[in-house]
Protein backbone atom coordinates (compact mmCIF):
# COMPACT_ATOMS: atom_id res chain seq x y z
CA UNK A 1 0.00 0.00 0.00
CA UNK A 2 1.40 3.47 -1.11
CA UNK A 3 -1.23 5.49 0.32
CA UNK A 4 0.09 6.92 3.82
CA UNK A 5 -2.20 6.08 6.55
CA UNK A 6 -2.31 7.03 10.04
CA UNK A 7 -2.76 3.55 11.45
CA UNK A 8 0.32 2.60 9.00
CA UNK A 9 2.09 5.34 11.16
CA UNK A 10 1.22 4.37 14.45
CA UNK A 11 2.21 0.73 13.80
CA UNK A 12 5.92 2.10 13.56
CA UNK A 13 5.74 3.23 16.80
CA UNK A 14 5.90 1.63 20.49
CA UNK A 15 3.78 2.04 22.51
CA UNK A 16 4.99 4.71 25.01
CA UNK A 17 6.02 6.87 22.21
CA UNK A 18 2.86 6.72 21.01
CA UNK A 19 1.57 7.45 23.96
CA UNK A 20 3.42 10.60 24.50
CA UNK A 21 2.46 11.37 20.20
CA UNK A 22 -0.65 11.54 21.10
CA UNK A 23 -0.59 13.94 23.78
CA UNK A 24 1.72 16.53 22.27
CA UNK A 25 -1.67 16.31 19.68
CA UNK A 26 -3.99 16.85 22.17
CA UNK A 27 -1.70 19.20 24.06
CA UNK A 28 -1.38 21.59 20.85
CA UNK A 29 -5.11 21.71 20.75
CA UNK A 30 -5.34 22.30 24.23
CA UNK A 31 -3.36 25.87 23.95
CA UNK A 32 -5.11 27.23 20.89
CA UNK A 33 -3.49 25.36 18.19
CA UNK A 34 -0.34 27.32 17.61
CA UNK A 35 1.83 25.92 14.47
CA UNK A 36 4.02 23.37 14.97
CA UNK A 37 7.13 26.13 14.70
CA UNK A 38 5.21 27.81 17.33
CA UNK A 39 4.38 24.40 19.61
CA UNK A 40 8.49 23.77 19.27
CA UNK A 41 9.38 26.97 20.66
CA UNK A 42 7.55 26.62 23.15
CA UNK A 43 8.68 23.86 24.30
CA UNK A 44 12.55 24.09 23.42
CA UNK A 45 12.55 27.46 25.12
CA UNK A 46 10.08 25.93 28.71
CA UNK A 47 7.66 28.68 27.91
CA UNK A 48 4.97 26.57 29.02
CA UNK A 49 6.54 25.16 32.51
CA UNK A 50 5.80 21.67 33.79
CA UNK A 51 5.03 20.61 30.24
CA UNK A 52 5.20 16.67 30.19
CA UNK A 53 6.14 16.16 26.56
CA UNK A 54 9.47 17.09 24.81
CA UNK A 55 10.28 18.49 21.17
CA UNK A 56 10.78 14.50 19.51
CA UNK A 57 6.88 13.84 20.87
CA UNK A 58 5.89 17.02 18.79
CA UNK A 59 7.83 15.40 15.81
CA UNK A 60 6.50 12.35 16.43
CA UNK A 61 3.07 13.38 16.11
CA UNK A 62 3.09 15.54 13.16
CA UNK A 63 4.30 12.32 11.49
CA UNK A 64 1.80 10.21 12.39
CA UNK A 65 -1.18 13.05 12.10
CA UNK A 66 0.48 15.56 9.55
CA UNK A 67 -0.12 19.54 10.14
CA UNK A 68 -2.48 19.98 13.07
CA UNK A 69 -5.68 20.36 11.36
CA UNK A 70 -7.64 22.81 13.28
CA UNK A 71 -4.54 25.24 12.03
CA UNK A 72 -5.21 24.35 8.51
CA UNK A 73 -8.86 24.79 8.42
CA UNK A 74 -9.02 27.95 10.67
CA UNK A 75 -5.13 29.62 9.28
CA UNK A 76 -4.65 28.61 5.46
CA UNK A 77 -4.39 31.83 3.40
CA UNK A 78 -6.05 32.04 0.06
CA UNK A 79 -3.19 32.82 -2.59
CA UNK A 80 -3.98 34.61 -5.71
CA UNK A 81 -3.35 32.05 -8.90
CA UNK A 82 -0.25 33.02 -10.86
CA UNK A 83 -0.49 34.20 -14.53
CA UNK A 84 -1.05 31.32 -16.61
CA UNK A 85 1.43 31.19 -19.45
CA UNK A 86 0.91 28.90 -22.33
CA UNK A 87 2.75 27.30 -25.42
CA UNK A 88 1.86 25.41 -28.48
CA UNK A 89 3.96 22.98 -29.72
CA UNK A 90 4.70 22.48 -33.52
CA UNK A 91 3.68 19.29 -34.86
CA UNK A 92 6.69 17.81 -37.25
CA UNK A 93 6.23 18.39 -41.14
CA UNK A 94 6.42 14.87 -41.69
CA UNK A 95 3.95 13.95 -39.33
CA UNK A 96 1.31 15.89 -40.82
CA UNK A 97 2.16 14.57 -44.11
CA UNK A 98 2.23 11.17 -43.47
CA UNK A 99 -0.39 10.78 -40.76
CA UNK A 100 -3.07 13.88 -41.09
CA UNK A 101 -5.79 11.48 -41.92
CA UNK A 102 -6.12 9.30 -39.06
CA UNK A 103 -7.84 6.13 -38.37
CA UNK A 104 -9.71 5.26 -35.43
CA UNK A 105 -10.41 1.60 -33.54
CA UNK A 106 -13.32 2.31 -31.63
CA UNK A 107 -15.51 0.10 -29.28
CA UNK A 108 -18.00 -0.06 -26.19
CA UNK A 109 -16.37 -1.10 -22.62
CA UNK A 110 -17.70 -1.71 -19.27
CA UNK A 111 -16.03 -1.25 -15.73
CA UNK A 112 -17.94 -2.25 -13.13
CA UNK A 113 -21.21 -2.07 -15.42
CA UNK A 114 -20.36 1.41 -16.45
CA UNK A 115 -19.89 1.78 -20.29
CA UNK A 116 -17.37 3.94 -21.96
CA UNK A 117 -16.54 4.65 -25.55
CA UNK A 118 -13.14 3.04 -26.84
CA UNK A 119 -11.18 4.74 -28.72
CA UNK A 120 -7.24 4.72 -30.35
CA UNK A 121 -5.95 6.17 -33.43
CA UNK A 122 -3.32 4.32 -35.81
CA UNK A 123 0.00 5.23 -35.92
CA UNK A 124 -0.60 8.29 -33.51
CA UNK A 125 -1.72 5.87 -30.63
CA UNK A 126 -3.68 8.41 -29.44
CA UNK A 127 -5.99 6.69 -26.66
CA UNK A 128 -9.39 7.73 -25.03
CA UNK A 129 -12.38 6.59 -23.29
CA UNK A 130 -15.75 8.60 -22.65
CA UNK A 131 -17.82 6.94 -19.96
CA UNK A 132 -21.60 7.10 -21.87
CA UNK A 133 -24.15 8.59 -20.33
CA UNK A 134 -26.81 6.03 -22.48
CA UNK A 135 -26.07 3.84 -24.49
CA UNK A 136 -28.36 5.34 -27.67
CA UNK A 137 -26.87 6.44 -30.86
CA UNK A 138 -27.26 10.35 -29.91
CA UNK A 139 -24.82 9.80 -27.14
CA UNK A 140 -22.26 8.14 -28.85
CA UNK A 141 -22.05 10.00 -31.31
CA UNK A 142 -22.09 13.52 -29.08
CA UNK A 143 -18.90 11.75 -27.51
CA UNK A 144 -17.53 11.03 -31.80
CA UNK A 145 -18.20 14.66 -32.20
CA UNK A 146 -16.03 15.71 -29.46
CA UNK A 147 -13.21 13.43 -30.33
CA UNK A 148 -13.16 14.37 -33.85
CA UNK A 149 -12.81 17.74 -32.70
CA UNK A 150 -10.24 17.51 -30.56
CA UNK A 151 -8.08 15.81 -33.44
CA UNK A 152 -9.40 19.11 -36.33
CA UNK A 153 -7.78 21.38 -33.34
CA UNK A 154 -4.48 20.02 -34.44
CA UNK A 155 -5.06 19.41 -37.72
CA UNK A 156 -5.85 15.88 -37.97
CA UNK A 157 -9.03 14.76 -39.95
CA UNK A 158 -10.58 11.67 -38.62
CA UNK A 159 -11.50 9.54 -41.77
CA UNK A 160 -12.15 5.74 -41.36
CA UNK A 161 -13.80 4.57 -38.16
CA UNK A 162 -13.22 1.20 -37.22
CA UNK A 163 -15.57 -1.20 -35.08
CA UNK A 164 -18.25 -3.81 -34.81
CA UNK A 165 -21.77 -4.19 -35.77
CA UNK A 166 -23.17 -2.21 -32.72
CA UNK A 167 -21.57 0.94 -34.41
CA UNK A 168 -23.41 0.01 -37.61
CA UNK A 169 -26.82 2.64 -37.14
CA UNK A 170 -24.38 5.10 -36.24
CA UNK A 171 -22.89 4.90 -40.26
CA UNK A 172 -25.34 8.02 -41.77
CA UNK A 173 -24.60 10.28 -38.61
CA UNK A 174 -20.51 9.28 -38.77
CA UNK A 175 -20.56 10.50 -42.34
CA UNK A 176 -21.94 13.60 -41.79
CA UNK A 177 -19.10 13.81 -39.17
CA UNK A 178 -16.78 13.37 -42.24
CA UNK A 179 -15.56 9.45 -41.02
CA UNK A 180 -16.52 6.90 -43.27
CA UNK A 181 -17.32 3.92 -40.68
CA UNK A 182 -15.67 0.15 -41.66
CA UNK A 183 -17.57 -2.75 -39.74
CA UNK A 184 -15.92 -6.43 -39.15
CA UNK A 185 -17.48 -9.29 -39.48
CA UNK A 186 -19.44 -11.57 -36.64
CA UNK A 187 -16.33 -13.25 -36.01
CA UNK A 188 -13.61 -10.59 -36.53
CA UNK A 189 -11.54 -8.15 -34.30
CA UNK A 190 -10.07 -5.16 -33.94
CA UNK A 191 -6.83 -6.08 -32.28
CA UNK A 192 -5.55 -2.56 -31.71
CA UNK A 193 -8.57 -1.43 -29.48
CA UNK A 194 -8.54 -5.08 -27.34
CA UNK A 195 -4.71 -4.15 -27.05
CA UNK A 196 -5.43 -0.89 -25.73
CA UNK A 197 -8.45 -2.25 -23.56
CA UNK A 198 -5.98 -4.96 -21.86
CA UNK A 199 -3.32 -2.15 -21.39
CA UNK A 200 -5.40 0.00 -19.30
CA UNK A 201 -7.45 -2.75 -18.17
CA UNK A 202 -3.78 -4.09 -16.34
CA UNK A 203 -2.89 -0.13 -14.76
CA UNK A 204 -6.15 0.04 -13.72
CA UNK A 205 -6.49 -3.17 -11.21
CA UNK A 206 -2.46 -2.49 -10.59
CA UNK A 207 -3.69 1.00 -9.35
CA UNK A 208 -6.95 -0.40 -7.47
CA UNK A 209 -5.22 -2.88 -5.80
CA UNK A 210 -2.59 -0.78 -3.31
CA UNK A 211 -5.47 1.46 -2.29
CA UNK A 212 -6.57 1.56 1.41
CA UNK A 213 -10.08 1.13 0.61
CA UNK A 214 -11.94 -2.05 0.72
CA UNK A 215 -14.16 -1.08 -2.08
CA UNK A 216 -14.71 2.70 -3.55
CA UNK A 217 -17.91 4.70 -4.96
CA UNK A 218 -18.30 4.17 -8.75
CA UNK A 219 -17.13 7.95 -9.40
CA UNK A 220 -13.76 6.62 -8.14
CA UNK A 221 -13.24 3.75 -10.88
CA UNK A 222 -14.28 6.35 -13.77
CA UNK A 223 -11.41 8.61 -12.27
CA UNK A 224 -9.39 6.04 -11.74
CA UNK A 225 -9.92 4.91 -15.84
CA UNK A 226 -9.32 8.57 -16.93
CA UNK A 227 -5.81 8.93 -14.59
CA UNK A 228 -4.20 5.83 -15.86
CA UNK A 229 -4.98 6.61 -19.42
CA UNK A 230 -4.18 10.28 -19.00
CA UNK A 231 -0.52 8.96 -18.04
CA UNK A 232 -0.60 6.11 -20.93
CA UNK A 233 -1.14 9.33 -23.58
CA UNK A 234 1.63 11.39 -21.84
CA UNK A 235 4.25 9.51 -23.04
CA UNK A 236 6.17 8.38 -26.28
CA UNK A 237 4.58 5.35 -27.11
CA UNK A 238 6.39 2.44 -28.61
CA UNK A 239 5.77 1.72 -32.51
CA UNK A 240 3.96 5.42 -32.43
CA UNK A 241 5.57 7.17 -35.00
CA UNK A 242 7.44 9.75 -32.51
CA UNK A 243 10.16 8.18 -30.31
CA UNK A 244 10.25 11.76 -28.51
CA UNK A 245 6.51 13.34 -28.89
CA UNK A 246 4.15 12.04 -26.39
CA UNK A 247 0.27 11.32 -27.83
CA UNK A 248 -1.06 13.90 -25.85
CA UNK A 249 1.83 16.83 -26.53
CA UNK A 250 0.70 15.88 -30.48
CA UNK A 251 -2.96 15.82 -30.34
CA UNK A 252 -3.25 17.81 -27.05
CA UNK A 253 -0.69 20.39 -27.26
CA UNK A 254 0.16 19.46 -23.70
CA UNK A 255 3.65 18.73 -22.35
CA UNK A 256 4.27 16.60 -19.50
CA UNK A 257 6.36 18.26 -16.76
CA UNK A 258 7.70 16.38 -13.53
CA UNK A 259 6.84 19.81 -11.06
CA UNK A 260 3.22 20.00 -12.46
CA UNK A 261 1.71 16.72 -12.93
CA UNK A 262 3.49 14.40 -10.29
CA UNK A 263 2.99 16.45 -7.48
CA UNK A 264 0.69 13.43 -5.86
CA UNK A 265 -0.86 10.14 -6.60
CA UNK A 266 -4.01 8.50 -6.91
CA UNK A 267 -5.82 7.63 -3.75
CA UNK A 268 -3.92 10.08 -1.32
CA UNK A 269 -6.03 12.49 1.52
CA UNK A 270 -5.50 16.04 1.50
CA UNK A 271 -7.30 19.44 2.65
CA UNK A 272 -7.74 21.55 -0.61
CA UNK A 273 -7.29 25.36 -0.15
CA UNK A 274 -10.72 27.00 -0.55
CA UNK A 275 -11.20 30.53 -1.39
CA UNK A 276 -12.80 32.15 1.92
CA UNK A 277 -13.89 35.45 3.75
CA UNK A 278 -13.63 36.88 6.89
CA UNK A 279 -16.27 34.41 8.04
CA UNK A 280 -15.86 31.18 10.55
CA UNK A 281 -16.28 29.32 7.51
CA UNK A 282 -13.46 26.51 6.90
CA UNK A 283 -10.31 27.45 4.97
CA UNK A 284 -9.76 23.97 3.56
CA UNK A 285 -12.07 20.63 2.97
CA UNK A 286 -11.33 16.91 3.08
CA UNK A 287 -11.12 15.07 -0.61
CA UNK A 288 -9.48 11.87 -2.15
CA UNK A 289 -6.52 12.78 -5.32
CA UNK A 290 -7.40 11.38 -8.47
CA UNK A 291 -5.88 12.64 -11.34
CA UNK A 292 -3.79 15.76 -13.19
CA UNK A 293 -5.87 17.74 -14.67
CA UNK A 294 -3.28 18.35 -17.31
CA UNK A 295 -3.27 22.44 -17.40
CA UNK A 296 0.58 24.05 -16.81
CA UNK A 297 -0.45 25.88 -13.44
CA UNK A 298 -0.44 21.62 -12.13
CA UNK A 299 -4.17 21.42 -10.94
CA UNK A 300 -5.71 18.37 -9.62
CA UNK A 301 -9.17 16.60 -9.47
CA UNK A 302 -10.09 15.89 -6.45
CA UNK A 303 -13.35 14.08 -5.15
CA UNK A 304 -15.00 15.80 -1.79
CA UNK A 305 -15.41 13.11 0.75
CA UNK A 306 -18.15 15.25 2.32
CA UNK A 307 -20.30 15.58 -1.24
CA UNK A 308 -18.80 12.46 -3.06
CA UNK A 309 -18.74 15.00 -5.98
CA UNK A 310 -15.33 15.73 -8.50
CA UNK A 311 -13.83 19.11 -7.96
CA UNK A 312 -10.49 21.08 -9.73
CA UNK A 313 -8.22 22.65 -7.37
CA UNK A 314 -4.20 23.87 -7.35
CA UNK A 315 -3.49 24.29 -4.04
CA UNK A 316 -3.96 21.64 -0.96
CA UNK A 317 -2.04 19.81 2.01
CA UNK A 318 -1.43 16.44 1.96
CA UNK A 319 -1.99 14.40 5.48
CA UNK A 320 -2.00 10.90 6.12
CA UNK A 321 -5.15 9.48 6.15
CA UNK A 322 -6.84 8.31 8.86
CA UNK A 323 -9.60 5.56 9.82
CA UNK A 324 -12.65 8.15 9.73
CA UNK A 325 -11.87 9.10 5.93
CA UNK A 326 -11.74 5.64 5.15
CA UNK A 327 -14.85 4.94 6.81
CA UNK A 328 -16.55 7.59 4.84
CA UNK A 329 -15.36 6.42 1.50
CA UNK A 330 -16.94 2.77 2.34
CA UNK A 331 -20.02 4.97 3.32
CA UNK A 332 -20.19 6.94 -0.10
CA UNK A 333 -19.63 3.72 -2.16
CA UNK A 334 -22.58 1.75 -0.04
CA UNK A 335 -24.67 4.33 -0.63
CA UNK A 336 -24.06 4.29 -4.39
CA UNK A 337 -24.22 0.56 -3.96
CA UNK A 338 -20.78 0.05 -5.52
CA UNK A 339 -19.34 -3.31 -6.94
CA UNK A 340 -17.38 -4.67 -4.04
CA UNK A 341 -15.28 -6.29 -6.82
CA UNK A 342 -13.49 -4.99 -10.10
CA UNK A 343 -15.05 -6.29 -13.24
CA UNK A 344 -14.23 -5.14 -16.60
CA UNK A 345 -16.88 -6.35 -20.01
CA UNK A 346 -18.01 -5.81 -22.95
CA UNK A 347 -21.05 -4.76 -24.36
CA UNK A 348 -22.86 -8.38 -23.46
CA UNK A 349 -21.00 -8.81 -20.08
CA UNK A 350 -18.25 -11.18 -21.34
CA UNK A 351 -15.19 -11.05 -19.48
CA UNK A 352 -12.89 -9.50 -21.00
CA UNK A 353 -10.02 -12.09 -19.44
CA UNK A 354 -10.93 -15.06 -20.78
CA UNK A 355 -11.56 -13.01 -24.57
CA UNK A 356 -8.09 -11.39 -24.40
CA UNK A 357 -6.09 -14.01 -22.81
CA UNK A 358 -4.55 -15.22 -26.34
CA UNK A 359 -3.94 -11.60 -27.58
CA UNK A 360 -0.88 -10.77 -28.32
CA UNK A 361 0.81 -7.79 -25.65
CA UNK A 362 0.41 -4.08 -26.54
CA UNK A 363 3.80 -2.37 -28.29
CA UNK A 364 4.06 -0.14 -25.42
CA UNK A 365 3.52 -2.73 -22.61
CA UNK A 366 6.11 -5.22 -23.99
CA UNK A 367 8.69 -6.85 -21.51
CA UNK A 368 5.80 -6.93 -18.61
CA UNK A 369 5.26 -9.90 -16.78
CA UNK A 370 2.50 -12.19 -16.87
CA UNK A 371 -0.13 -10.16 -14.34
CA UNK A 372 -2.58 -13.38 -14.90
CA UNK A 373 -5.86 -13.19 -15.49
CA UNK A 374 -8.25 -10.48 -14.65
CA UNK A 375 -10.95 -8.09 -14.96
CA UNK A 376 -10.78 -6.10 -18.65
CA UNK A 377 -11.04 -2.30 -19.43
CA UNK A 378 -10.84 1.33 -19.97
CA UNK A 379 -9.09 3.91 -21.60
CA UNK A 380 -8.57 7.30 -21.52
CA UNK A 381 -12.33 9.53 -22.70
CA UNK A 382 -13.27 12.59 -23.87
CA UNK A 383 -15.02 14.14 -20.86
CA UNK A 384 -18.79 14.90 -20.94
CA UNK A 385 -19.65 14.82 -17.73
CA UNK A 386 -22.63 16.69 -15.96
CA UNK A 387 -22.88 14.77 -12.89
CA UNK A 388 -19.58 14.61 -10.95
CA UNK A 389 -17.61 17.62 -11.78
CA UNK A 390 -19.83 20.35 -9.61
CA UNK A 391 -19.92 20.18 -6.35
CA UNK A 392 -22.28 23.09 -5.52
CA UNK A 393 -24.43 21.59 -3.77
CA UNK A 394 -23.72 19.44 -0.41
CA UNK A 395 -25.74 16.36 -0.23
CA UNK A 396 -23.51 14.67 2.34
CA UNK A 397 -26.26 12.71 4.52
CA UNK A 398 -23.73 11.10 6.87
CA UNK A 399 -22.89 12.56 10.31
CA UNK A 400 -19.63 11.93 10.92
CA UNK A 401 -18.08 12.03 14.71
CA UNK A 402 -15.55 14.92 15.11
CA UNK A 403 -12.15 14.13 15.00
CA UNK A 404 -10.87 15.63 18.57
CA UNK A 405 -13.60 13.30 19.70
CA UNK A 406 -11.65 10.76 17.96
CA UNK A 407 -8.32 11.46 18.68
CA UNK A 408 -9.31 11.23 22.71
CA UNK A 409 -10.78 7.88 22.14
CA UNK A 410 -7.94 6.74 21.25
CA UNK A 411 -5.82 7.94 24.19
CA UNK A 412 -8.07 5.97 25.95
CA UNK A 413 -8.35 2.69 23.72
CA UNK A 414 -5.27 1.70 21.71
CA UNK A 415 -7.73 -0.69 19.84
CA UNK A 416 -7.21 -0.36 15.64
CA UNK A 417 -9.51 2.47 13.66
CA UNK A 418 -9.38 0.12 11.15
CA UNK A 419 -12.11 -1.98 13.32
CA UNK A 420 -14.90 0.28 12.91
CA UNK A 421 -13.90 0.93 9.34
CA UNK A 422 -14.10 -2.98 9.21
CA UNK A 423 -17.29 -2.86 10.39
CA UNK A 424 -18.95 -0.56 9.23
CA UNK A 425 -17.62 -1.60 5.64
CA UNK A 426 -19.71 -5.53 6.54
CA UNK A 427 -22.92 -3.35 7.61
CA UNK A 428 -25.90 -4.39 5.69
CA UNK A 429 -27.28 -1.74 3.37
CA UNK A 430 -29.39 -2.43 0.61
CA UNK A 431 -28.14 -4.58 -1.95
CA UNK A 432 -24.19 -3.31 -0.96
CA UNK A 433 -22.85 -6.01 -3.44
CA UNK A 434 -25.05 -5.02 -6.42
CA UNK A 435 -23.87 -3.34 -9.80
CA UNK A 436 -25.41 -0.90 -11.48
CA UNK A 437 -26.91 -2.57 -14.54
CA UNK A 438 -27.01 -1.12 -17.54
CA UNK A 439 -28.24 -2.27 -21.04
CA UNK A 440 -27.05 -4.19 -23.93
CA UNK A 441 -26.13 -1.92 -27.36
CA UNK A 442 -28.87 -3.66 -28.75
CA UNK A 443 -31.69 -1.70 -26.33
CA UNK A 444 -31.26 1.58 -26.25
CA UNK A 445 -34.05 2.63 -24.49
CA UNK A 446 -33.35 0.68 -21.64
CA UNK A 447 -30.05 2.14 -21.41
CA UNK A 448 -29.27 3.76 -18.23
CA UNK A 449 -25.74 5.04 -16.97
CA UNK A 450 -24.00 7.81 -14.43
CA UNK A 451 -22.44 10.25 -15.40
CA UNK A 452 -20.43 10.95 -18.98
CA UNK A 453 -16.74 11.69 -20.16
CA UNK A 454 -15.15 10.53 -23.26
CA UNK A 455 -11.38 11.05 -23.50
CA UNK A 456 -11.50 13.27 -20.76
CA UNK A 457 -13.34 16.37 -22.31
CA UNK A 458 -15.58 16.89 -19.43
CA UNK A 459 -18.83 19.30 -19.02
CA UNK A 460 -19.19 20.91 -15.80
CA UNK A 461 -22.79 21.82 -15.85
CA UNK A 462 -23.35 20.74 -12.26
CA UNK A 463 -26.58 18.89 -13.52
CA UNK A 464 -27.44 15.60 -12.12
CA UNK A 465 -28.94 13.25 -14.51
CA UNK A 466 -30.18 9.97 -13.19
CA UNK A 467 -31.71 7.69 -16.69
CA UNK A 468 -34.00 5.09 -15.44
CA UNK A 469 -35.84 3.89 -18.05
CA UNK A 470 -35.93 -0.04 -16.03
CA UNK A 471 -37.46 1.09 -12.96
CA UNK A 472 -34.55 0.33 -11.04
CA UNK A 473 -33.22 3.92 -9.23
CA UNK A 474 -29.34 4.28 -10.84
CA UNK A 475 -27.34 7.20 -8.74
CA UNK A 476 -24.59 9.41 -10.15
CA UNK A 477 -21.28 7.49 -8.63
CA UNK A 478 -20.59 8.76 -5.40
CA UNK A 479 -23.06 11.56 -5.67
CA UNK A 480 -26.30 11.24 -3.12
CA UNK A 481 -29.53 12.34 -3.58
CA UNK A 482 -29.95 16.19 -2.57
CA UNK A 483 -34.07 15.16 -1.87
CA UNK A 484 -32.96 12.98 0.96
CA UNK A 485 -33.94 15.53 3.60
CA UNK A 486 -30.43 14.95 5.51
CA UNK A 487 -28.77 16.90 8.14
CA UNK A 488 -25.24 18.05 8.08
CA UNK A 489 -22.47 18.30 10.74
CA UNK A 490 -20.43 21.18 10.62
CA UNK A 491 -18.04 19.97 13.42
CA UNK A 492 -16.36 17.39 11.85
CA UNK A 493 -12.97 18.06 11.13
CA UNK A 494 -11.92 15.81 7.96
CA UNK A 495 -15.19 15.44 6.33
CA UNK A 496 -16.85 19.13 5.53
CA UNK A 497 -20.01 19.91 3.89
CA UNK A 498 -20.00 22.78 1.45
CA UNK A 499 -22.37 26.20 2.69
CA UNK A 500 -24.06 26.52 -0.03
CA UNK A 501 -22.00 28.06 -2.51
CA UNK A 502 -21.12 26.53 -5.64
CA UNK A 503 -16.99 25.50 -5.83
CA UNK A 504 -16.23 26.21 -9.04
CA UNK A 505 -18.62 29.38 -10.40
CA UNK A 506 -16.19 29.69 -13.09
CA UNK A 507 -17.17 26.79 -14.52
CA UNK A 508 -20.11 26.62 -17.51
CA UNK A 509 -19.17 23.87 -19.81
CA UNK A 510 -15.87 22.37 -20.50
CA UNK A 511 -14.18 20.17 -22.02
CA UNK A 512 -10.79 18.35 -20.79
CA UNK A 513 -9.25 15.41 -22.56
CA UNK A 514 -7.32 13.34 -20.11
CA UNK A 515 -4.81 12.15 -22.66
CA UNK A 516 -3.19 15.56 -21.73
CA UNK A 517 -5.85 17.86 -20.04
CA UNK A 518 -6.05 20.51 -22.25
CA UNK A 519 -9.40 22.23 -21.56
CA UNK A 520 -12.12 23.26 -24.01
CA UNK A 521 -14.61 26.04 -22.85
CA UNK A 522 -17.63 26.19 -24.84
CA UNK A 523 -18.81 29.63 -22.86
CA UNK A 524 -16.39 32.18 -21.73
CA UNK A 525 -15.60 32.37 -18.11
CA UNK A 526 -16.39 35.55 -15.94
Amino acid sequence: MFVTTVDENNAKFLAYDLSRAKLAHSIQRRIGCPSTRDFLRYVEHNLLPNCPITTLDIHNAEFIWGPDLGSLKGKTVWTQPEPVRTQSYTIPLHVMTQYRQVTLSADVMKVNGIPFLMTISRHIKFGSAGKLDNMSVTTIISHFKVEIGVYASRGFRVTIILADNQFEPMRGELADLGAIINVVSRDEHVPEIERFNRTIKERVRAAYNVLPFKFVPPVFIVELVYAQVFWRNMFAIKGGISHTQSPSKLILNCKLDFNAHCKIEYGEYVQTHEEHDNSMGTCTVGAIVTRPTGNSQGGYYFIRLDTGRRINRRDWTTLPMPAIVIEQVHRLARHAKANRNLAFTNIRNEDLDVLYQNLPPDDEDDGLPDLGPGPAGVGMGVDIDNNNNDDSEDDSTYHPTDEQAENNSQSNDESSDDDNSSSDADDSVGNDANDIEFADADDENNAEIVDTETAGVEDNTGVQDQIDSTGMQDEIPGVEDENAGVEYNNDRDHLDHNDGEDDEPDVTRSYHVPGGGIQMNLHNQP
